[in-house]
């Protein structure tokens, strides 16, 4: 249960520097909405982006997943993540 608790922490955590981040002008995101994560089933087994930035007036938009395990940082992975990408610019909110 702790891991599960950290984990939700640690994507919070992320959120909010990004956030504080632009609000002070650090960094190489300009935020115009706020950040949120997107998940559409309960297990994220379909899509689970831990990171959504909007930048509407340069009109970009950051992904980010948040993963403690090295095991989850590999390129197979980062192929799973843009399939996540990939469906949810399919959904009415991507």
């Amino acid at each position: 249960m702790l891991c599960v608790h950290e984990g939700y922490a640690f994507e919070k955590m992320i959120r909010q520097l990004t956030e504080e981040a632009s609000r002070k002008g650090v960094g190489d995101f300009a935020l115009t909405d706020f950040v949120h994560g997107y998940w559409n089933k309960a297990d994220g087994s379909d899509i689970e982006i831990d990171l959504v930035a909007i930048n509407d007036d340069d009109e970009v938009i950051r992904f980010g997943s948040c993963k403690r395990n090295p095991k989850s940082h590999t390129g197979d992975e980062l192929g799973k993540f843009e399939g996540h990408i990939e469906r949810f610019l399919k959904t009415k909110k991507g």
